[in-house]
């Protein structure tokens, strides 16, 4: 395990644990709320949360709207970022810049738990819902920019705020194989 999965994993599962409110399908029912206007997340800035040639964001999320809502990101005009907009629609910025971003095909269903994961490993980009494969594009290539923001879990730096619940958020410095992310979607992140 890389150390700033430890590092997510720590950060997010305190802050999950001071919130007065925790609804999840896990056994230990600590998945994050966000009320879609104000709540988020932010992990300050380290070298950890900055990979450079491939990444993977992993999550549970429970919508209870749809719209352009952030998951998990680092500034959609800059840096990676993973979301949804047009109807539910997974959308992954996986190095940021205007308009270098990948749309998927299936929408997330509402007021239901989803899995969702988003890699890039430098010239291929795949989005996945519940580990089945939504979409493939090679439309973006290159390197990922290191930027000096926070990661944000429920919103971005400039808003797209999430209404639901976000659990097990993973970040990988890899893109991993649809295998490993079916193989560890159902094993809960510990303490």
């Amino acid at each position: 395990m890389k150390k700033y999965q430890l590092f997510l994993i720590a950060v997010f599962s305190l802050l999950i644990l001071t919130s007065s409110k925790s609804y999840s399908q896990y056994y230990y029912n600590k998945a994050a709320s966000f009320n879609g206007t104000s709540s988020y997340i932010a992990i300050p800035n380290s070298a950890e949360l900055n990979p450079t040639t491939a990444i993977t964001i992993e999550a549970w999320v429970f919508p209870r709207s749809l719209g352009c809502v952030t998951f998990v990101g680092k500034r959609y005009t800059n840096n990676y970022w993973f979301g949804s907009c047009n109807n539910g629609k997974l959308r992954f910025y996986p190095k940021g810049g205007g308009g270098l971003y990948v749309d998927g095909t299936a929408s997330l269903q509402l007021n239901k738990w989803s899995h969702i994961a988003a890699t890039y490993d430098g010239t291929t980009t795949r989005l996945y819902i519940n580990s089945q494969l939504d979409l493939t594009s090679t439309a973006i290539s290159g390197v990922i920019v290191p930027n000096t923001d926070s990661l944000f879990i429920g919103a971005d730096v400039t808003g797209y705020f999430f209404n639901g619940y976000i659990d097990n958020v993973r970040l990988w410095n890899i893109a991993r194989t649809a295998t490993q992310i079916q193989n560890n979607m159902y094993i809960t992140l510990q303490m």
